[in-house]
């Protein structure tokens, strides 16, 4: 929002499955109002990948910013993909 050149770690191809905030604290919620979760663990997730190139993108155009990114090292030991199956919590909380 400054136009400041913000910095990709790496290709920008890894991915993430991003949740909406609300979503998330939704999810917490109902696990902890229910009494079918006691001691249950869940994953809270989309089960959709979204890599870090494409959400970039997304924010460009909301913001309206035409800011080009500068692609830095990748961070050592960062995980290529990642995508939650939240059959668990669908199946048990609905």
């Amino acid at each position: 929002m400054n136009n400041e050149t913000p910095t990709i770690n790496g290709d920008g191809e890894q991915t993430r499955d991003y949740v909406f905030v609300d979503d998330a604290v939704g999810a917490a919620i109902l696990t902890f109002k229910s009494s079918k979760s006691d001691n249950s663990i869940f994953n809270i997730g989309t089960s959709r990948e979204t890599n870090v190139n494409n959400l970039y993108k997304l924010i460009v155009g909301e913001t309206g910013k035409n800011v080009s990114a500068n692609y830095g090292s990748a961070k050592p030991g960062e995980q290529k993909r990642s995508c939650l199956d939240y059959s668990k919590i669908k199946k048990e909380l609905n």
